[in-house]
């Protein structure tokens, strides 16, 4: 999923370039009507609920899956071992099972560096690093590792903890195979270009990367790799300590909190549904596959329903009454490294199955227990052949396959799923390949070229039609806040903007207070070139929560393109004290206040700058601007030197070292 924080960033390195922030478009002066009628916002739909499960209401306590293990120890210990339970895993746990040497790209170079991951029992750095021509050091930048973050079956990338603030490293680790399945083909190229064999994993720049900083990752991130996260409200990648309610998903997370579950005084006969807690196998397939789909259906874009909260969902109930989840109206699924369920849907075995047995993801996925490599082909074999089975003459038996044992034996070792659910790269994760689980009868590669349909209303519509009909208000502010993100970040066209911008408008009529949506029409304003009435709405925002970082960040971007110098500098302090690790607002900062000579504070914070980008040039031209300006004349030369290192260095990428496909 495209977070808010990159929506941000995105815009704002969209506005500055090299000499700061710019004045761009024809500007209007007029202001948005702010409405004044008051709703009060939508009822806690647990609350509502009529089903037979007790745990739904927001008064039940989560427990933790340490409690849940004190019964269920052969489950608990089987799923130990599966992915979801390792999602996220402290880099103590982590670092001994890993590999530093130069067999496994460590040290590595790109565009960007040289980056190494140096282990110090169970402390860990990543480390970038720039050398001139004479191999001098430029500089060595350090960054402790506290966190893993992803299973460890394709990967892992990696976090730093600055003062409960997270930041992703710009370092990952690529597993290359996933059980028996062949290489990776951006491994292979690489391997061959270097003569090197990589054994069963390496080091490579993270995806995405465009340069060697820290990234900060919200809280919306943690919401599927990790169990429970405490977010400070209001800021983008702040929290709480603890930081985390436990690390891989927990128990709780598919089964609903279980405060009442372990407070029964007595057991429930075996015979008994015990409704106590969720048991996802007796539930409706809707509702059983909503469970997986709070965090395996990604879609083009997620919106959290008005009055909602991240963490509200719960088992047992419909996801689209907490998510309004949106998708590309295309004939096929787009290349990604997570869209299954999407992909699911299109297949035949799914549109098929009757409600009773609907093909879903526990058919073929057990959430209990990792499949091991050796096991696979048989396991999911069985799985097919449940439907399947050759011989079978009962009429809601599945056509069994059409090739002879012997023939699909030297095919693939009658593999069902390597011949129906082809294993293809994905285009936004580097080093990586997807499984298609659009179950095709003839295996045909999935294509590569799919667009939004031109037709239609709108480019994308809700994954969950029977969610409620297209013009249920809340559903149409749902669309506009999906509208405006996509067009902020050109994922549609801009004359979406303006269709966002008028279901937000209708929507805030309705609800005044809802800040996300006042935070989205702004966004889509700024993407027209109408920085005055998106300041209006940012500034309205800031009335009400003077500290909400979001609204800070816009409120200085569009105060400097309106060239309001001084509310930009006012705005831009306010950020960096909310977030100071964030670079972008610390280049702002310091830009504005060499421009206004205020030599002193100016600086100190371009020094931060320096800091938080140590491969930067502008900041070393600001920094000796400023000695040159305060006689301070030690630094310089050295300075210079860097500079004149640093551009003799090769341009940056936007790539990994050697993989050629997007990230």
């Amino acid at each position: 999923m495209v977070s808010r924080r990159l929506i941000l960033i995105a815009i704002a390195l969209a506005l500055v370039g090299a000499g700061g922030l710019a004045l761009y478009g024809v500007l209007r002066t007029s202001k948005p009507e702010v409405p004044t009628r008051s709703v009060s916002l939508p009822p806690d739909p647990r609350l509502a609920y009529s089903g037979p499960f007790q745990n739904v209401h927001p008064s039940v306590t989560y427990v933790g899956s340490t409690r849940c293990a004190h019964c269920h120890r052969d489950i608990a210990a089987s799923y130990s071992k599966h992915p979801m339970a390792r999602t996220l895993q402290p880099i103590a746990d982590l670092a001994p099972a890993q590999f530093y040497d130069k067999r496994h790209n460590n040290p590595f170079s790109t565009d960007l560096g040289k980056f190494s991951v140096e282990r110090h029992g169970d402390r860990v750095w990543h480390v970038v690093s720039r050398y001139d021509q004479n191999g001098e050091a430029i500089f060595r930048h350090e960054v402790e590792i506290h966190f893993g973050i992803g299973s460890g079956n394709h990967g892992h990338s990696y976090l730093t903890n600055r003062g409960g603030f997270l930041f992703q490293t710009p370092i990952s680790w690529y597993a290359l195979r996933d059980g028996n399945r062949k290489q990776d083909a951006g491994a292979k190229a690489l391997e061959k270009s270097t003569g090197s064999k990589f054994g069963k994993g390496m080091w490579d720049l993270s995806p995405g990367f465009t340069k060697a900083i820290l990234r900060p990752i919200p809280s919306n991130c943690f919401f599927c790799h990790a169990n429970r996260a405490h977010p400070v409200e209001g800021t983008q990648n702040q929290f709480h300590t603890p930081i985390f309610e436990g690390h891989g998903i927990g128990c709780e997370r598919c089964h609903g909190p279980g405060g009442l579950h372990v407070a029964k005084t007595q057991p429930v006969p075996a015979e008994q549904p015990d409704y106590t807690i969720v048991n996802p196998r007796r539930m409706s397939w809707r509702l059983r596959e909503a469970v997986c789909e709070q965090c395996h259906l990604e879609g083009e874009n997620r919106v959290l329903r008005l009055g909602r909260k991240l963490y509200d969902f719960r088992p047992g109930m419909p996801l689209e009454r907490f998510w309004s989840v949106f998708v590309f109206a295309r004939e096929q699924g787009e290349k990604r490294a997570v869209n299954h369920v999407e992909q699911m849907y299109l297949s035949a075995c799914f549109q098929r199955s009757e409600d009773t047995n609907k093909l879903g993801c526990i058919s073929c996925h057990d959430p209990h227990r990792q499949v091991e490599p050796g096991e696979r082909v048989e396991y999911f074999r069985r799985r097919c052949l449940q439907c399947h089975a050759p011989g079978a003459t009962d009429p809601g038996a599945k056509q069994p396959c059409s090739l002879a044992g012997k023939q699909r034996r030297l095919r693939n070792n009658d593999s069902c799923v390597d011949c129906h659910m082809t294993r293809y790269p994905s285009t936004d994760v580097a080093h990586n390949a997807s499984t298609d689980h659009r179950i095709l009868r003839h295996g045909e590669p999935i294509g590569t070229d799919e667009k939004p349909r031109a037709g239609g209303d709108v480019p994308i519509t809700l994954f969950h039609a029977e969610a409620g009909k297209q013009d249920d208000p809340g559903l149409m502010r749902d669309l506009g806040m999906a509208l405006g993100k996509m067009a902020a970040t050109a994922k549609i066209d801009k004359k979406w903007a303006d269709r966002a911008v008028g279901l937000l408008e209708k929507a805030l009529r309705q609800c005044p207070e809802d800040w996300d949506a006042w935070e989205l029409k702004a966004y889509a304003l700024a993407s027209q070139g109408e920085f005055s009435q998106a300041l209006a709405a940012a500034q309205n925002v800031l009335s009400h929560f003077p500290e909400r970082e979001t609204s800070l960040m816009m409120a200085a971007m569009f105060s400097h393109s309106l060239g309001q110098r001084e509310e930009a500098l006012s705005y831009w302090r306010r950020a960096v004290a909310v977030d100071p690790w964030v670079m972008e607002y610390r280049q702002n900062l310091a830009t504005l206040l060499v421009e206004k000579k205020l030599w002193k504070e100016a600086q100190t914070q371009v020094r931060e700058w320096l800091r938080l980008e140590p491969e930067s040039i502008e900041a070393r031209k600001a920094l000796i601007e400023i000695l040159v300006q305060n006689k301070e004349l030690t630094e310089v030369p050295t300075l210079s030197s860097q500079i004149e290192a640093l551009q003799k260095l090769p341009s940056k990428t936007k790539k990994p070292s050697f993989d050629k496909r997007s990230n």
